[in-house]
């Protein structure tokens, strides 16, 4: 039987969290204080521009509270972001979504969702060039024969 969480519960704050979830929550948090650095604001004007405190702010940025939905929308359409540009890991190089070899990829779905996260950050030349590999890929799987359906 499934745990059942309490509203008490899942509305605290201070509600134990499991660890990918403060990965999470610190990955949001980064992400966001990312954003407001890379256009120069201030915490003073961020909060100016989103209606939320400045303390309330500190806490998402060090990944210490989780914002509702609406919050979340507003930090993305107020930095012209997508909402996997503030949840995902950003790489460094090309401030891309990537998530590589996940250690917590443990089943094929978790792979598929980590696949669909980069397909998403691709351009269409990358898409493309995917496409065409994934389809050698297969030939080659096969040994260059096609396969048929038993009916």
């Amino acid at each position: 039987m499934p745990k059942v969480i309490s509203s008490k519960q899942y509305n605290d704050p201070g509600a134990p969290k499991g660890a990918a979830m403060q990965e999470r929550c610190l990955t949001l948090g980064q992400n966001i204080r990312n954003e407001r650095r890379n256009r120069n604001f201030t915490m003073e004007e961020l909060v100016g521009l989103i209606d939320i405190s400045e303390s309330y702010l500190g806490l998402l940025e060090r990944g210490q509270r989780t914002p509702s939905l609406e919050c979340l929308y507003t930090f993305c359409t107020t930095f012209g972001v997508t909402p996997n540009d503030l949840l995902l890991p950003q790489t460094k190089a090309r401030g891309k979504n990537i998530v590589v070899n996940d250690p917590g990829a443990t089943k094929r779905s978790d792979n598929y969702e980590a696949a669909l996260s980069l397909i998403g950050a691709m351009n269409e030349d990358e898409l493309e060039y995917i496409v065409a590999s994934m389809i050698h890929l297969k030939k080659m799987s096969h040994g260059g024969r096609k396969t048929r359906n038993k009916n």
